[in-house]
């Protein structure tokens, strides 16, 4: 495109400086040639709420502005002299209209110094070079558009002919760049040309800032015309009221409030004066009104005369017509139905029940008179003592040939109801005739019994058809092939099974899911099923459920690995539940065998086990413990004389109340032993005299009068005993024996025997016993805490076990 150097300075005039302006309308309602006027931007702003609706806050050399989007097409032009940017709008990248303000050769020390350009260090200074090409404006004179020269930039910029931005010689005659005005109102672009016969830049276009006012000019040059102008409320005053409206710029022609101006009040439905009343001196507007008599009279309202001067009535008056039975004055002469006499006279129509009572009243067609009663249509016959399908009979279908009421609504007369006597659960009441006597009875629903005899409560039981019944405690149950369908006395052949067993047996062979059982003791141990519920509590008579009164007892005992339990639940994966039982625990008399009331083991969340008694049994007794810790030594045994020295007669041969022969039955020993006291055990006996059982002694130093001293051959006392205790020690070696006996004479051919004098020699001690040996296992004591073990409870073992104490 080829653009005049004057129409070049018009366009960098309105990029330098003009803000856009109000576009006026043409001949077809817009501008540019009839198209409709594009939205008009350019209003201060804040942020983007301040601005009308679909409009953005976006800034501009001028300061923050309202505007709107260009990259909609034809529909959204931007405002002549407005060029399409995008810019960053509240983070968003957007493309709005914005005065393509810009410098052109003014200095700058960067690119943010200059507007829509870069600042290019050109001719040795830096100066603003503005952007140029892409759809933007094209450059002035001794300008070409061009890439930056120092390569710094990129696209394309207004470069001057010359090489520098500068005015100082022939060759920059001519050139032009951008200057500005600055006061108090505002700063003002334009542009100046180089001269240098004049002294340098001369002429520059920009006009002076003044006060923004309301013409249509943009004075303060912020890129915005008129601003701060219209929007605020005003008044339209004259002598026949004021009426509210907005001040309104428009531009040349000045500050106008647009609105209402008052007028004299018409009749028009409008508020004309503003006063907040409408058609006020207008009272009977609106109100009902006739016009004709007779069938000619016709309705209407008050209302405006077309002109708006006064009111009149909506309604014309009708033309008279011929008269006829309509109840019509249709003559308009004040008279209705006056050829027709008999109208309004009593009359009836139909018989019975049917029959209705009326008066006169006109034909349908108008030219006569009918009766105004219609017949009754006969209905369905009620017991009402009436004829209600009027053919002359009454009640006839609640009666038998013989007239006696024979319905279950009417039993014997219409005023006894038997389904109203025996609303009760589960029955309904049915009327039974006999001869002439008609009374009601209740008559249970399929599958519904009285089982109590209650009639109050009606057929209580439901027969369950997915259960099985049992109960020990009915005299009809048994444990046959078709037990379990259901109590007696409800269907022929139906009888509960007596056990527990036989009911879950016959759940899983007619795959019903619930096993009910009725209150009784159930001697046998049950195993619940997977998926079929065992319900107890039932009374075993009308089979009512009551599991705060329940009596279900189950007391049997099943074991399994000498463990015992009276209900088990195994490997339940199904929804089960088992309820409303007394279930006691076994007594278990197996050697560690656990007694569980219910035993549970591999089952999941689905079975419920709720609303039950459990007793505990009895678990068996505990096993041995095992062997305790080594026991210590005994202690030293004590021999004849005791505590500083004083005899013991005890240890004597035999009894020391006189003297004997010793034998067999006076061969005493004592058991004298060591004691450990923490074990309780006494070791082997000690050194000590005995007395020989026969007279093979051997006396030594015999005389006349007999021995000195007898014992056995050996030189010393006897050796104590091995200890008692399991592992006992040996016992000690004897000591030197003591002359405590005399011999005297008792036969030729036996020598001497031996008698306890009445003055004792004591033998001393004899040495220690040896240590004894490990004690065995003794009864366990307090128990460890118990585990699982194999699916069952396993107890504890002994913190120790009982051991027997060396002896010594």
């Amino acid at each position: 495109m080829i653009i005049t150097s004057r129409a070049l300075m018009i366009a960098m005039l309105v990029a330098i400086g003009c803000g856009p302006t109000a576009n006026a309308p043409d001949a077809g309602g817009g501008t540019d040639g009839g198209k409709p006027d594009a939205p008009t931007p350019g209003g201060p702003c804040g942020t983007t709420s301040e601005c009308p609706t679909g409009q953005y806050c976006a800034q501009s050399p001028s300061g923050n502005l309202c505007t709107y989007r260009c990259d909609m097409g034809a529909a959204n032009p931007c405002p002549p002299g407005w060029g399409c940017r995008v810019t960053s709008i509240d983070g968003e990248q957007v493309s709005v209209c914005l005065p393509p303000q810009f410098d052109l050769c003014t200095s700058c020390t960067d690119d943010s110094k200059c507007q829509n350009g870069a600042c290019i260090n050109y001719g040795g200074e830096s100066s603003c070079l503005p952007a140029c090409g892409g759809g933007e404006l094209g450059c002035p004179p001794g300008f070409d558009c061009a890439a930056d020269p120092t390569g710094q930039h990129a696209g394309l910029f207004c470069v001057p002919q010359t090489g520098s931005c500068t005015c100082t010689s022939a060759a920059d005659d001519g050139m032009v760049r951008t200057c500005s005005t600055t006061n108090g109102f505002g700063t003002c672009l334009g542009l100046e040309t180089c001269r240098p016969a004049q002294g340098g830049w001369v002429g520059c276009s920009a006009p002076t800032a003044a006060a923004e006012a309301c013409d249509g000019t943009d004075n303060n040059c912020n890129g915005i015309i008129d601003e701060g102008f219209g929007g605020s409320a005003c008044t339209n005053t004259n002598a026949f009221g004021s009426c509210p409206g907005t001040s309104l710029c428009t531009g040349a022609g000045g500050l106008i409030c647009q609105g209402q101006v008052p007028k004299a009040e018409l009749c028009n439905g409008l508020d004309d004066n503003c006063d907040g009343n409408i058609d006020e001196i207008f009272p009977d507007l609106a109100t009902p009104c006739t016009q004709g008599v007779g069938a000619c009279r016709r309705s209407g309202v008050v209302r405006c005369t077309a002109a708006g001067d006064g009111t009149t009535c909506s309604a014309t008056a009708g033309a008279p017509s011929a008269e006829t039975c309509n109840n019509l004055d249709d003559d308009c002469d004040g008279a209705t139905d006056e050829d027709f006499p008999t109208k309004g006279q009593a009359c009836s129509s139909g018989l019975g029940q049917c029959a209705r009572q009326g008066t006169t009243v006109c034909s349908a067609s108008g030219t006569g008179t009918t009766c105004s009663a219609t017949a009754g249509t006969p209905t369905t016959d009620v017991c009402n003592l009436l004829d209600d399908d009027c053919d002359g009979k009454v009640d006839e279908d609640f009666r038998n040939a013989a007239g006696v009421y024979n319905q279950d609504t009417a039993c014997g007369s219409c005023v006894v109801d038997c389904t109203a006597i025996f609303a009760v659960p589960n029955a309904a009441g049915h009327c039974v005739v006999t001869g002439t006597i008609a009374s009601c009875a209740m008559v249970c629903d399929p599958g519904k019994y009285d089982l109590d005899g209650d009639l109050a409560n009606g057929c209580e039981f439901v027969l369950d058809p997915d259960a099985i019944y049992v109960s020990i405690s009915d005299a009809a149950s048994a444990d046959d092939a078709t037990c379990g369908l259901g109590p007696a006395n409800t269907e022929p052949g139906h009888h509960p099974c007596r056990t527990i067993g036989r009911g879950i047996a016959r759940a899983a062979a007619l795959n019903r899911s619930r096993i009910l059982v009725a209150n009784g003791i159930y001697d046998e141990a049950v195993a619940i099923p997977n998926g079929r519920s065992l319900l107890g509590g039932f009374a075993f008579d009308n089979w009512q459920r009551n599991i705060a009164a329940t009596d279900t007892n189950i007391v049997g005992s099943a074991t399994q690995a000498g463990h015992d339990h009276a209900v088990s639940a195994t490997n339940i994966s199904l929804p089960t539940r088992f309820e409303g039982f007394v279930v006691l625990g076994p007594v278990n008399t197996k050697p560690s065998g656990n007694s569980y009331a219910v035993y549970v083991s591999a089952a999941s969340t689905n079975l419920r086990i709720e609303n039950n008694i459990l007793f505990a049994g009895n678990g068996g007794p505990g096993g041995s413990g095992g062997a305790g810790a080594v026991g210590t030594s005994g202690g030293n045994g004590a021999g004849r004389i005791a505590n500083l020295g004083q005899a013991d007669t005890t240890y004597d041969a035999h009894n020391a109340f006189g003297s004997g022969a010793c034998n067999a039955s006076n061969n005493r020993q004592l058991s004298n032993g060591g004691t450990n006291p923490s074990c309780a055990t006494t070791g082997g006996a000690g050194g000590g005299n005995r007395c020989p059982a026969s007279t093979a002694s051997v006396c030594t130093n015999c005389g006349a009068n007999g021995c000195s001293s007898c014992s056995f051959t050996t030189a010393t006392s006897i050796d104590g005993f091995t200890g008692q205790g399991t592992g006992g020690g040996a016992g000690g070696v004897g000591a030197a024996r003591g002359s405590d006996m005399i011999s005297g004479p008792f036969a030729s051919n036996f020598g001497f025997l031996c008698y306890i004098p009445s003055g004792l020699t004591y033998g001393s001690d004899g040495s220690d016993g040896g240590a004894g040996g490990h004690g065995s296992g003794g009864t366990g004591c307090s128990a460890t805490v118990g585990t699982v073990v194999g699916g069952n409870w396993s107890g504890g073992v002994g913190a120790f076990g009982g051991n027997a104490a060396d002896g010594g």
